[in-house]
């Protein structure tokens, strides 16, 4: 997905994210983040890693999930704030943004470097 980011005011590409509403589990949220955000639906999912921005600082937890299998059955749902472009890629060129720091959001290029690795 492509997101303009106004701190950096440049457009960068980033994975699904939200926060989870009260009393909701996190892959509930992580798959309601991508049917809204994405319109995809489905598959197999699994926690990746669950990781902490700073947790010297923050409370809360960030938890990555590997969704396989996913298939587009609706339109996106997007808050009227969002400006969100779905594009899909493959595990080649989703390689190549990482290796050539395209990626800035530490909490979303974490998780993919630990897919990448896990994958060795």
């Amino acid at each position: 997905m492509l997101h303009g980011r106004h701190g950096l005011g440049d457009v960068y590409t980033e994975l699904c994210a939200g926060v989870a509403e009260e009393g909701e589990e996190p892959v509930d949220a992580a798959k309601r983040e991508l049917l809204e955000e994405t319109g995809y639906t489905g598959g197999t999912w699994r926690l990746l890693n669950k990781i902490s921005q700073n947790p010297s600082t923050c409370t809360n937890y960030t938890y990555c999930f590997l969704a396989e299998g996913v298939g587009k059955t609706e339109s996106q749902h997007l808050d009227a704030t969002e400006d969100v472009n779905v594009k899909l890629m493959t595990e080649q060129e989703v390689l190549a943004i990482l290796q050539s720091d395209g990626i800035k959001q530490a909490l979303m290029a974490t998780p993919l470097w630990h897919y990448f690795y896990l994958k060795k």
